[in-house]
């Protein structure tokens, strides 16, 4: 197998380096060839893939955080709106949170308190 056909080449130093080519292990060369073209193809690939499902998968932005936290309770009277009494209250379901009979809903502003509030067990 002729791999030089430069004949600028001393014989002797080109036999060297065509004995030397001969003796290399070009499966392996493959091999790493292709685990390169692999990493630089397919790596970047998955890693996208994984980002995507992991993203779809926490669908943090589309979850409305709320807080579960005890409130004071607000009652409605009239020609005042919203005022705030002395019972503690949680967001969290449960029991209907009263006094003296009353609903007691979560404070937004002094004209409205729109959410009805549970009671502490």
């Amino acid at each position: 197998m002729k791999l030089f056909y430069n004949q600028d080449i001393p014989a002797g130093i080109r036999d060297k380096i065509e004995n030397l080519y001969k003796r290399v292990n070009h499966n392996f060369l493959n091999f790493t060839i292709m685990k390169i073209k692999f990493f630089k193809l397919i790596l970047p690939m998955a890693v996208v893939a994984f980002g995507i499902a992991g993203a779809m998968h926490t669908n943090a932005m589309s979850k409305k955080a709320t807080t579960l936290v005890n409130k004071w309770g607000y009652t409605h009277i009239e020609g005042e709106n919203c005022v705030l009494t002395n019972q503690m209250c949680r967001t969290e379901p449960g029991p209907s949170c009263k006094l003296a009979g009353e609903q007691l809903y979560d404070f937004v502003s002094t004209t409205s308190c729109p959410t009805p509030l549970n009671k502490i067990p």
